[in-house]
């Protein structure tokens, strides 16, 4: 038997009952929370409901996200829409000044970073 939260503030739990009782009512109502709508979701759910709940949210347009875990708890952030692309850095620092600008007049130089997949070369662009 365990808490599990509806809403913040509001747990239940339901004595004699079975842990597969619990996961159901854990997953139940995660998945209504899903089905509504409205932004992110933040749970402590069982670790042993997080493939459900990721197969769930990928139907239900969000991504599950687990940001840690405590004995047999996960600690997790459904958001809705399609996960982010992962960046990685390819390339940072600044282009050499030209011997007739100062460093006063200097402009930042970006350095774009390459999805993963992309070309592998960065291109740099000057702002200003």
């Amino acid at each position: 038997m365990r808490h599990i939260e509806v809403v913040e503030g509001f747990r239940v739990r339901f004595p004699n009952r079975s842990e597969d009782f619990d996961d159901g009512v854990e997953v139940g109502v995660v998945s209504a929370f899903m089905a509504i709508g409205g932004g992110d979701i933040s749970r402590s759910v069982s670790t042993a409901n997080l493939e459900q709940l990721r197969a769930m949210a990928q139907k239900l347009g969000y991504h599950l996200i687990e940001s840690g875990r405590q004995a047999d708890r996960a600690e997790v952030v459904l958001k809705a829409g399609r996960p982010r692309t992962k960046l990685q850095l390819v390339h940072s620092g600044l282009v050499p000044l030209p011997p007739n600008v100062t460093a006063q007049r200097a402009l930042p130089v970006l350095t774009l970073a390459k999805a993963v997949g992309a070309p592998e070369r960065a291109d740099r662009i000057q702002t200003g």
